[in-house]
């Protein structure tokens, strides 16, 4: 199972992202994928929201789920991701073998290519860790996906997919620094090792596509 998660603080874009998720999984053999949309109380009430009900809601194959966060203008999402990595403790879903999360930031968009071509990886070869590159938006190739690169400075939020279910508890986005994303990843990789860590060269993120 794969778990999209979105830290929302751009309520904004809200709408753009349901739709392309919509369009993403449309005509594709895909049987299920959550996406959970982590935000604080103060945007409950918003006006992007009334398309998109609360609570959890089936549409084709997404299961849509809204998490509120104690936390108000997390930065750069840092904060609500380390919620969500709290809460699926005590989740017994996201402690079965094979369960993995991708963290979608709201200003970019699901590449069209994206679940087709990492779902059956998951699937069959089931890494630890799952790394890809990422394009600007207007395609030209921004980051390549290699073992060298998974360090702060030359890898980004939106290129890695990563299991929960052994995930170590000390290992977390330090929410105060806005590299967070490359440090999180660094650290895993150092723990599980190349050997649990697949590479695929193909690009299939985008960088700050809403933007």
């Amino acid at each position: 199972m794969i778990n999209i998660v979105t830290p929302l603080s751009r309520i904004e874009n809200l709408e753009t992202l349901y739709e392309n998720f919509i369009n993403s999984i449309s005509n594709k053999n895909i049987e299920k994928i959550n996406w959970i949309i982590v935000g604080d109380y103060n945007l409950y009430n918003a006006e992007n929201y009334k398309k998109i009900k609360e609570s959890d809601i089936c549409i084709d194959s997404i299961l849509i789920h809204f998490w509120w966060s104690d936390y108000k203008n997390a930065f750069v999402g840092h904060a609500h991701r380390n919620f969500f990595l709290k809460e699926i403790k005590t989740k017994s879903a996201f402690k079965k073998e094979n369960n993995y999360v991708y963290f979608l930031d709201d200003d970019t968009i699901l590449h069209p290519e994206f679940l087709e071509n990492v779902i059956p990886i998951l699937e069959n070869e089931a890494p630890e860790i799952l790394i890809f590159g990422q394009n600007n938006k207007d395609n030209s190739v921004r980051l390549l996906p290699s073992y060298e690169n998974i360090k702060v400075g030359h890898i980004d939020m939106g290129q890695y997919i990563f299991k929960t279910n052994t995930l170590p508890n000390h290992i977390r986005f330090k929410e105060d620094n806005y590299c967070a994303d490359g440090i999180f990843i660094e650290e895993l990789f150092k723990h599980h090792g190349p050997e649990k860590t697949k590479i695929l060269n193909k690009q299939l993120s985008f960088y700050n596509f809403l933007r």
